[in-house]
């Protein structure tokens, strides 16, 4: 059960940084995200949402004054967030499914 927990999260972390990676994102656009899924947490589900694609498009703007690109990085970050939250339920199913079997054999 604990290694299916550390590879949902592993997962979506590593989901979320390969969908900003995949629209071309810098180092400030990655740290940005990160930031902003910390500063998002205490905000509930709204702030989990937005606040890795607000910090991925303002690290990006920051780093290279591009509106677009920043934009495309944010939503690449929420795409990436999104298959990340899916992987995530996944793994979630996958340890109900285990302590079921472990329950009823």
């Amino acid at each position: 059960m604990a290694l299916l927990t550390v590879l949902g999260l592993l997962i979506d972390f590593v989901a979320g940084l390969l969908g900003a990676k995949l629209t071309g994102a810098s180092k400030q656009a990655l740290w940005g995200a990160f930031i902003g899924s910390i500063v998002g947490l205490p905000l509930g589900l709204i702030g989990v949402i937005l606040g890795p694609l607000l910090g991925a498009a303002i690290g990006e703007l920051l780093a290279r004054r591009d509106a677009w690109q920043a934009g495309r990085v944010g939503l690449g970050t929420l795409a990436g967030f999104l298959i990340g939250t899916i992987a995530k339920i996944g793994c979630a199913f996958a340890m109900l499914a285990t302590a079921l079997f472990a329950w009823f054999w």
